[in-house]
């Protein structure tokens, strides 16, 4: 498309890097040897969107390639799932599918984390928060003081939210 000689793109030694460590986000592709910001901006989301394809291949397959977990929430984060969904159809916990979209969130890909709550929840969770603070990881304190009423994920989710 850039009527550029392939190696001028990527060395070899760069690509051999990218297939070893099959980097799914922005930030893991900038830890590939060779890969600046320059060439990050230029073919970065080209590249990114190969491997992706090549890891959720490999998963169809029944392998488990590493960073695959987070890409499969994903898949059904796009699919207009809730969390409950998610994390039936995962077969894991609410606090485990938060943890995978904020990590996507904080990877650049494109989550909006506050249509996984609704408002009610996050106001009761966010007045727990004012009432008795927060102590850093911390999470039992806020779930014991709302009685059992949210689950870990979601009041991980109201944190992840006010980026506390």
């Amino acid at each position: 498309e850039q009527n550029v000689p392939p190696y001028v793109v990527f060395t070899d030694s760069t690509l051999e890097d990218m297939a070893k460590q099959r980097p799914t986000t922005p930030d893991g592709l900038r830890n590939v040897s060779g890969v600046g910001e320059r060439k990050l901006q230029l073919f970065g989301r080209r590249f990114l969107e190969a491997i992706v394809q090549h890891v959720m291949g490999r998963v169809s397959n029944g392998e488990k390639p590493r960073g695959s977990t987070q890409l499969l929430t994903f898949d059904l984060y796009n699919k207009g799932m809730t969390l409950d969904e998610m994390a039936t159809e995962r077969q894991l916990t609410t606090a485990s599918i938060v943890s995978h979209l904020a990590q996507l969130k904080q990877s650049g890909y494109d989550v909006d984390l506050t249509t996984l709550i609704t408002p009610a929840e996050r106001s009761a969770i966010e007045a727990a928060i004012d009432e008795i603070g927060l102590i850093e990881g911390q999470v039992k304190p806020l779930y014991e003081h709302l009685n059992g009423q949210y689950d870990y994920g979601r009041i991980r989710l109201v944190i992840a939210l006010l980026g506390v």
